[in-house]
């Protein structure tokens, strides 16, 4: 892991240490500074973050729960890599999901919330085009949750956002690659601009698109690698 990139990324004052941790790990995990084949301890990676073990391993114990990292007994933990057959069941569950309530929320969706949703989408935008990854992410994030939040389902929002983080953690960086980051919050801001209008028919249609972005990414991938070859 790169600690030198990791120490120097700007955090919200307002987060907890655990907090913190747990955005740096999974920022790392996610633009790939946390390889598959390594096995990371606690105590080096604190030393890294410039943060005490205790919080480092409230947020390992997390991520390991939320299937992100898997312990490696008497030595500390690696990442949990996904298949593409995992990908995809995460993706048809993420559309199974979130569609229909979407709709659902379209139908009754407040003029304020419509602003809430739209400063995310325009942040994750302005950080997308300005290749500002944590940025990114908190933004991406905060749209994401304020935006299902508003079916008063907190299992629903939970389960989504864990999701959402295991298909992230292995297309992330294929997204970047190939420019569709910024088409992500591109999405961000047409997803909001038929919540405006109520226009039910392209939120199912905008939303399940953004969902399919991750496989559509990986498939990019693919196709390079072999044309590599």
């Amino acid at each position: 892991m790169r600690s030198n990139e990791i120490s120097s990324q700007k955090l919200a004052k307002s987060l907890s240490l655990k907090d913190k941790a747990l955005l740096i790990i999974k920022t790392a995990l996610i633009n790939g500074d946390i390889k598959e084949e390594v096995i990371y301890s606690v105590p080096n990676l604190a030393q890294q973050l410039g943060i005490s073990s205790t919080p480092v391993r409230e947020a390992i114990l997390e991520l390991v729960k939320d299937g992100l990292l898997t312990s490696v007994p008497n030595k500390g933990f690696k990442l949990l890599k996904y298949d593409d057959n995992k990908l995809s069941q995460i993706t048809e569950i993420r559309v199974l999901l979130e569609v229909r309530v979407s709709v659902e929320i379209a139908k009754n969706i407040k003029k304020s919330d419509l602003d809430i949703l739209r400063k995310y989408a325009q942040d994750t935008l302005e950080y997308a085009q300005e290749d500002k990854l944590i940025e990114f992410l908190q933004a991406d994030r905060e749209f994401h949750i304020h935006f299902l939040g508003l079916a008063n389902n907190p299992f629903l929002v939970e389960i989504t956002e864990n999701l959402r983080d295991r298909a992230r953690m292995s297309v992330l960086q294929f997204l970047i690659k190939s420019g569709r980051l910024r088409q992500a919050a591109q999405e961000h801001i047409s997803i909001v601009d038929a919540l405006e209008k109520k226009d039910l028919a392209n939120v199912a249609k905008f939303v399940e698109g953004h969902i399919n972005l991750t496989i559509e990414a990986l498939n990019d991938a693919r196709l390079v690698i072999r044309a590599a070859h």
